[in-house]
C-alpha cells in the first residue's frame, strides 16, 4: 500500500469525472491495457481503498451522530448538518444524502469494473495467482462493507418475516451504461452482502490478519460478517464470527495505550486501519468537534451533558473522548467548562504545518472491540447470559472499570449503554437506536448558552423522535429517484 504505481494515480485523477450510476469513472483506461498483469489488479484495489479512505470517516459518520442523541448544536454551528440534526428539515434533496449515495455507487461501480477486468488478467504462476485472488476478495468484502453502510441508512431495520417485501438499495453488480436501477427486496440487498462476504472468506483465507493491517483481511471478513449476522438477528452465527478473531487482538490494557491508539494511530485493537500520510495521501476527518484557530476553540457541536455523564472518573475513554474548554460562541463570547469531543484530535505526524489543526487520523474500520460487543449482545440474544457477561467485563476491564454480575434485563441495558460507550463518534448510534426500536431523545445538554439559538428548541436540544418515526430511514436522494425507477422510502 505504500509504494504506489502510475496506474493508481491515474484512477484517482479519474475518478472526479464520474456524475451518475451509469457512467464508468474509468472511462479513459478501462481497455484491455487496464488489464493485464497482477500489478494492474493491485492498482485497482489501492483505488478503492482511496475511496474508503475519504469516506470512512467525514460526512457519513458525522451526519449519523449528529442526527442521534450523542450531540447538541452550538451558537456558531452556521447550519452545517443542520437538516439530519432538526430530522423535520431533513429533505430528499439534501446535499449530504446525494454526497453519500453517489460516492458509495461510484465506488461500486469502480469495483465492478475491476471485478470484470480481473478475468482477463494472465497469472505467471501460483504466486501471482494467489496475490490475483487475494486482490479479488479485497474488492467483494469491499463491496459488502459499501452496500451494509448503505441499507443500514436508507432501508428499514431487518426482519425476516418481511424483508421479501421490504425495500432493499438497488443492487449494481454488473457494469452496464444501459443499466436503469430498481430496489432490490432487503432480504435480496443482505443475500448479496453475504455472497460477497462469502467469496472474501475464500479469497482470502490465506491472508492472516494482524493488528493494524491496512488492507482487508480474513479477520476483517469475520467481523464485518459478525456485524451484519447481529443487524439480520443470527445470534449464534454472528457470535461464533465474532468470537473467533478476539485472541488475534489483545485489548488496550492502559490510558496510555488506548490514548495513542485514538490520538496517534497506533496499532492497537485495529484489525483494519487504512493507510494514510502526508501531504497527498490524508483521509477525510471527523471536523466538526473542535476546530482550532488563533487560540479560540469554535466546535459546531458538543455532546450532551448525558453522555458525558456515562464515563465515570475511573473509565479511561472519559479523558480521551473528551476535554473541557473555555469555547467561543460568538464575538467576545466565550463559555467556559465545556466538554467538547476529543476523540479525533488529529494524529500529530498527519498535521501540514498549516495555522489550524488538520484533525486527520488514520480511519479505524474495524477494531475488535466491536467482536467482543457483538459477541455480548448475540450471545444475550441467544440465551446465553454467562457469555453475555464474560465479554462485557473483559471490556469494561480494559477500560479501567469494575467488572459486573448483572442478568436478565439489567444485564441487557448494560450491554447497550457499554456499547454507547465505546463507539461513541463512531457513527453507529443512530443505527442501534434504530435496531433496538429506541426513541432519539437528547436529554439533557451542557451550558444552554453554548447552544443554538434556533426555534424551535424541540428540534435541536429538546429533540424527543419516537422509534416509528419515518426519518430513521434516510430519504433516496432527489437526483438519484428520478434517475430510473427507483421508489422513495414511506413518509417522503
Amino acid at each position: 500500500m505504500k509504494t504506489l504505481n502510475y496506474i493508481f494515480i491515474i484512477i484517482t485523477l479519474t475518478l472526479v469525472g464520474c456524475n451518475n450510476l451509469e457512467q464508468s469513472p474509468y472511462d479513459s483506461i478501462a481497455s484491455k491495457d487496464a488489464f493485464e498483469k497482477v500489478i494492474d489488479a493491485r492498482a485497482w484495489v489501492n483505488g478503492m481503498y482511496i475511496r474508503l479512505r475519504s469516506s470512512v470517516y467525514g460526512g457519513y459518520m458525522m451526519t449519523n451522530d449528529v442526527q442521534s442523541d450523542l450531540l447538541n448544536a452550538t451558537a456558531i454551528y452556521g447550519g452545517r448538518y443542520e437538516a439530519f440534526h432538526r430530522w423535520e428539515t431533513l429533505k430528499p434533496d439534501d446535499i449530504n444524502l446525494e454526497d453519500f449515495w453517489r460516492e458509495s455507487y461510484r465506488t461500486i461501480s469502480n469495483i465492478n469494473e475491476a471485478l470484470s477486468g480481473f478475468t482477463r488478467i494472465s497469472v505467471r504462476d501460483e504466486e501471482e495467482r494467489e496475490l490475483l485472488n487475494q486482490y479479488t476478495g479485497e474488492l467483494h468484502l469491499g463491496r459488502a462493507y459499501i452496500y451494509t453502510r448503505l441499507v443500514t441508512s436508507f432501508c428499514k431495520v431487518y426482519d425476516q418475516a418481511t424483508a421479501q417485501s421490504d425495500l432493499g438499495v438497488p443492487l449494481e453488480l454488473v457494469f452496464n451504461t444501459k443499466t436503469k436501477n430498481v430496489r432490490a427486496s432487503l432480504q435480496e440487498t443482505y443475500n448479496q452482502i453475504l455472497s460477497d462476504i462469502t467469496k472474501a472468506e475464500t479469497l482470502l483465507e490465506n491472508k492472516n490478519g494482524e493488528e493494524g493491517a491496512d488492507t482487508f483481511t480474513i479477520d476483517a471478513v469475520k467481523i464485518l460478517k459478525a456485524r451484519v449476522l447481529l443487524f439480520m438477528g443470527q445470534w449464534s452465527e454472528a457470535y461464533k464470527n465474532a468470537n473467533e478473531i478476539l485472541s488475534t487482538y489483545p485489548l488496550a490494557s492502559s490510558s496510555e495505550e488506548l490514548q495513542k491508539m485514538w490520538h496517534n494511530d497506533s496499532k492497537s485493537e485495529s484489525i483494519t486501519q487504512l493507510y494514510v500520510a502526508k501531504p497527498d495521501q490524508l483521509p477525510s476527518t471527523n471536523g466538526i468537534y473542535i476546530l482550532e484557530s488563533r487560540g479560540k476553540v469554535r466546535p459546531y457541536y458538543i455532546p450532551t451533558q448525558w453522555i458525558v455523564d456515562l464515563y465515570g472518573d475511573d473509565d479511561y475513554r472519559r479523558d480521551i473522548y473528551f476535554r473541557k474548554e473555555t469555547i467561543e460562541v460568538g464575538f467576545n463570547d466565550d463559555v467556559p467548562d465545556i466538554y467538547i469531543v476529543n476523540k479525533y484530535p488529529g494524529n500529530p505526524e498527519l498535521e501540514t504545518g498549516k495555522e489550524n489543526p488538520d484533525y486527520a487520523h488514520a480511519p479505524k474500520v474495524f477494531r475488535v472491540a466491536e467482536a467482543y460487543l457483538i459477541a455480548s449482545e448475540a450471545a444475550f440474544k441467544n440465551n446465553d447470559q454467562a457469555n453475555a457477561l464474560y465479554h462485557l467485563n473483559e471490556i469494561k476491564k480494559s477500560r479501567g472499570l469494575q467488572t459486573v454480575n448483572l442478568s436478565g434485563n439489567a444485564l441487557w441495558e448494560e450491554i447497550k449503554t457499554e456499547r454507547l460507550r465505546e463507539f461513541a463518534f463512531e457513527g453507529f448510534r443512530l443505527f442501534d437506536l434504530k435496531r433496538w426500536k429506541e426513541p432519539v431523545i437528547r436529554r439533557n445538554p451542557q451550558k444552554i448558552e453554548a447552544l443554538a439559538k434556533t426555534l424551535p428548541t424541540t428540534q435541536f436540544h429538546e429533540l424527543n423522535r419516537s422509534v416509528d418515526d419515518f426519518r430513521f430511514v434516510w430519504p433516496i436522494p432527489s437526483r438519484d429517484k428520478l434517475h430510473g425507477k427507483l421508489q422513495q422510502n414511506p413518509g417522503w
